[in-house]
């Protein structure tokens, strides 16, 4: 998509097609993201079933034994130890006390892992950041990946090139100044620098997470594993398992931080739109018999849709008029799109080529009318996106109830399967797809930009009745056509950083 700034009047040549944007985010082991609360960089573990622990010679103590399968849910971990200057942050915020030790506030460790936290202490920060910190199953899953290893880099001992331990360096180090040693996951710092408080208590083996040993109130040693800069090779396992009383800090003691991954949402810093992640499956688009508001909707049939993120809300006036101020984007044709009581209105007026405008600029494109489906209805052929009730005045903005668009996110109850707002009523929104005839089939020509015909809105708006709100319902229009029923929302396939 290219996003060169459009002046004059739009055409159709102005944008690429769809169809060259290749790359999609599957959230596989690795994939990264940026939380904008402390600017920590996470990597995405898939979950899955690993050995935990170790027999024989590879334990280290009888607390690692016997070794045993255990599977955990997907997660996202922070890619390094939580820096001094990250949990200033959270100081500052007074959401954190601070460390009983001076540097965390100077500028020359700043980059380096935060010391001397308690358990209570980790918690608070990992809390502030929107997260938690990992189990010790977590833990170990992240640094040893489902191939037994010894290490995080694999079965060679250690040395200066991959980690900070055995007191070569005599302290800390910056975080992440051992890309070497890096986890299977792309985790770095699993070993040595600094021991990682993790949730778990200190019971023995196999672990059980319903046991009671991930019970936050509980009293007991919890564990921490990782080792640190002082610690010897043996500490550095990723089987190791060190317990100490919560209330223990000291200067080798820091800690990382894990948000689940089914919490995941992600803000566009380009307009400071939120996005949820959907993620790609097969489903039952369209409609048959009186399911179906149009001939257009028929037949029902499977579709498959890679994974995707998509703007929780339509986009807003104010969203809108940075792109204009970008000069990315050309005005609608109203005047309230600069009028403050409307800002956070979605912005409506725009033809096709603006919307496919905005999207470019935004960094992503709008969504094909198999994604925007999918994203409404999920695989339970539901007729709405709350399900199969009809709409009410706490579901949607329809049927000229309010007589007006309304502030995008007004009806959380409307909510979708994955969590997108207003995607019944309030405003039309434009898709990628030509209308064509059902089956659905992205390779027959529909997702050409450059073809003619009319092109697919989707959801609705604040005038149409409840069959319009059906998550299956088309309507094809000239893509030069503007009006107050017409807005958009976007798509992105490759998040460049964000928040949750």
């Amino acid at each position: 998509i290219t996003t060169s700034p459009l002046t004059g009047t739009p055409t159709l040549k102005s944008l690429a097609p769809p169809a060259m944007i290749t790359q999609t985010i599957e959230l596989t082991t690795g994939a990264l993201w940026t939380n904008s609360v402390d600017g920590a960089v996470y990597v995405y573990v898939a979950g899955g079933k690993f050995t935990m622990g170790a027999d024989g010679a590879k334990a280290v103590s009888p607390l690692e034994q016997p070794a045993h399968p255990v599977t955990v849910d997907s997660f996202w971990l922070q890619r390094t130890e939580v820096t001094n200057a990250q949990y200033g942050l959270c100081v500052t915020a007074k959401a954190c006390t601070p460390p009983t030790n001076q540097r965390w506030q100077q500028t020359e460790y700043a980059q380096h892992p935060v010391t001397d936290v308690t358990w209570a202490q980790a918690n608070a920060y990992a809390a502030w950041a929107g997260g938690r910190l990992p189990s010790e199953a977590e833990w170990e899953h992240a640094c040893r990946g489902d191939d037994d290893r010894l290490f995080p880099w694999g079965d060679q001992p250690p040395t200066d090139k991959l980690s900070n331990y055995n007191n070569n360096v005599g302290d800390t180090t910056p975080v992440g100044s051992y890309p070497d040693g890096a986890s299977p996951v792309g985790a770095l710092d699993m070993a040595g620098n600094v021991w990682e408080w993790t949730t778990s208590l200190e019971q023995n083996y196999p672990y059980n997470a319903t046991d009671g040993r991930e019970d936050a109130n509980a009293a007991g040693k919890r564990i921490l594993r990782g080792g640190s800069f002082y610690y010897t090779q043996y500490q550095l396992h990723c089987t190791t398992r060190s317990g100490f009383v919560p209330a223990t800090a000291n200067q080798h003691f820091g800690l990382r931080v894990v948000v689940p991954s089914q919490a995941t949402t992600w803000t566009n810093s380009v307009d400071g739109a939120v996005y949820v992640y959907v993620a790609g499956g097969k489903f039952t688009m369209g409609a048959d018999g009186a399911k179906a508001v149009s001939p257009l909707e028929q037949p029902a049939h499977q579709v498959t849709v890679d994974s995707f993120w998509l703007q929780r809300t339509e986009v807003t006036n104010a969203q809108y008029g940075l792109c204009v101020t970008a000069k990315a984007c050309t005005p609608p044709t109203n005047q309230r799109w600069q009028q403050t009581e409307y800002a956070q209105h979605p912005v409506t007026d725009v033809t096709w080529v603006q919307a496919n405008a905005y999207a470019a600029w935004a960094g992503g494109r709008l969504p094909s009318e198999a994604e925007w489906e999918y994203a409404c209805r999920g695989d339970d052929d539901r007729l709405f996106p709350w399900g199969d009730q009809p709409p009410t005045d706490k579901l949607s903005n329809y049927n000229n109830n309010v007589g007006d668009t309304t502030p995008v996110g007004s009806y959380p109850d409307g909510a979708s399967p994955v969590g997108a707002l207003d995607m019944a009523g309030n405003v039309w929104e434009w898709t990628t797809s030509l209308e064509k005839a059902y089956p659905y089939d992205a390779t027959d020509g529909r997702e050409d930009a450059t073809a003619t015909g009319k092109r697919i809105l989707r959801g609705g708006s604040f005038y149409y009745t409840q069959y319009q709100l059906h998550c299956t319902t088309r309507s094809g229009f000239v893509p030069a056509t503007a009006n107050q029923h017409f807005g958009l929302r976007v798509i992105v396939t490759t998040p460049a950083g964000g928040q949750k």
